[in-house]
């Protein structure tokens, strides 16, 4: 603070020395105490110094201003700069929800609800790793729920849907995009998982529901995608994504 206040008096007393040792006002003053042939009365010449004073004062506040304008058009400047290479240099990831996989799951304390994922993302810009992956459903209604995220096992059998998979954890998103960075131009496919204790899977699937994937690059943007349930229920028709162990139909138990 000390250190601004006696910058700011340098300021005004050169503004005043500028003032009083040159320029037209003191010229005109000297010329017209030469025409009188004698010096201003010492009240005069207070008043005429008093002015130079509050002319100092102004000159300071202007240039100290002017000075501070142009100190933000330059941080602007700068910051739109850094911004742009930031950009740049930065991850671009685009995620795509391919398909959906509902089931139900028998745990030993009660049911749950399974969610299946068939995700790809690309990245368009800096290498990056790809991590939180999280899920939420909002439905038409207004509910929103959370599913967890899951490991994805070994095998996946869905007996109740007729379907199968082996080695289905050699798919696994997170373990594809967790250690080895997406590179520019690249793109990983694979699975996830979540499920959600206490409901059915038809109630994941309600026509209308709108399932939201989100997840972040290395620098920990925060990255969405996003797909709404159709009209209906098509739990069965499903095809091969590629960077994903094929599903296959498997002979449905009699109940």
């Amino acid at each position: 603070m000390l250190l601004e206040v006696v910058e700011w008096a340098r300021a005004v007393l050169g503004q005043w020395q500028a003032l009083v040792t040159g320029g037209i006002v003191t010229a005109l003053f000297i010329a017209v105490q030469s025409y009188r042939g004698k010096p201003f009365s010492w009240r005069v010449s207070r008043w005429i110094f008093l002015a130079f004073l509050v002319a100092a004062l102004f000159l300071a506040w202007r240039a100290q201003r002017i000075a501070f304008r142009n100190a933000q058009t330059e941080l602007a400047d700068i910051k739109r700069e850094l911004n742009r290479e930031r950009d740049r240099n930065a991850p671009k990831l685009i995620g795509e929800i391919g398909q959906t996989l509902t089931f139900d799951v028998q745990l030993p304390d009660g049911r749950a609800a399974g969610l299946l994922l068939w995700v790809s993302i690309r990245n368009l810009g800096m290498d990056s790793v790809v991590t939180d992956y999280d899920v939420t459903l909002n439905f038409p209604d207004g509910r929103t729920l959370r599913p967890q995220s899951a490991m994805v096992p070994k095998n996946i059998v869905l007996s109740d849907l007729g379907m199968s998979m082996k080695d289905a954890s050699a798919g696994a998103l997170y373990e594809k995009t967790i250690e080895s960075p997406i590179v520019h131009g690249g793109s990983r496919s694979g699975l996830l998982l979540f499920t959600m204790r206490g409901v059915r899977s038809d109630d994941l699937r309600i026509p209308g529901t709108r399932l939201v994937l989100s997840f972040r690059d290395v620098i920990g943007r925060p990255y969405t995608a996003s797909m709404q349930f159709p009209s209906g229920n098509d739990r069965g028709k499903y095809q091969y994504c590629p960077g994903t162990p094929p599903i296959k139909p498997t002979m449905k138990k009699g109940r």
